[in-house]
């Protein structure tokens, strides 16, 4: 079984709201990045992981291209770690990634 189970062992899907960026990781091979994300907020619990991707999905095309407007993608030197990202997940949300990741 994955993801967050309910008391009758039904698989609940999360549409989880994140603000995305980069941080460095070190100087090795060159310099090296990782993606992070800060929790914001849950935007909606479903059962039914057909109704959770309809929400995520009119969020990402309704209401994200606003939010975005003026601001750069984490890939950019002139990001500013805002980037609204929303995300249809088997767990609550949480901010990522839980440890600092090394360089292997």
């Amino acid at each position: 079984m994955t993801g967050f189970e309910i008391a009758d062992g039904e698989t609940v899907w999360f549409v989880n709201e994140y603000e995305t960026d980069r941080q460095y990781g070190g100087p090795e091979e060159g310099g090296w990045w990782y993606d992070t994300g800060r929790f914001v907020r849950c935007r909606g619990v479903f059962k039914d992981r057909d109704a959770a991707a309809a929400l995520r999905d009119r969020i990402q095309t309704d209401e994200l291209p606003k939010r975005r407007k003026g601001l750069h993608s984490p890939s950019s030197m002139l990001s500013e770690g805002l980037w609204p990202v929303v995300l249809m997940e088997d767990h609550p949300g949480r901010d990522y990634p839980r440890e600092r990741p090394r360089y292997e």
